[in-house]
């Protein structure tokens, strides 16, 4: 496909317009994953505690995408929400 020949103003009014910087789709920072590892960072505990908590209802279960197993950082937010109001009351 050939480009128009731009000439004249228009080449000026072209070349002093900034570019335009298109961005990949922007995901909300409360859908991005956490792996496991992220999550034993973050609690300072161990995988197999984080397994026992999920299994016992304690903490949120997590969203597996073909052989990856993932947390969403908001359902992790929402239960350190939780864990602090609980250990204040």
């Amino acid at each position: 496909m050939a480009r128009p020949k731009v000439s004249g103003p228009e080449l000026a009014l072209r070349a002093t317009q900034p570019a335009t910087v298109v961005r990949p789709n922007t995901v909300d920072e409360d859908d991005r994953l956490l792996d496991i590892r992220t999550l034993v960072t973050l609690l300072n505990c161990s995988e197999t505690l984080i397994y026992r908590m999920i299994r016992d209802g304690e903490f949120p279960p997590p969203i597996r995408l073909g052989t990856l197993t993932r947390w969403r950082l908001r359902d992790y937010r929402r239960w350190m929400q939780r864990a602090a109001t609980k250990g204040a009351s």
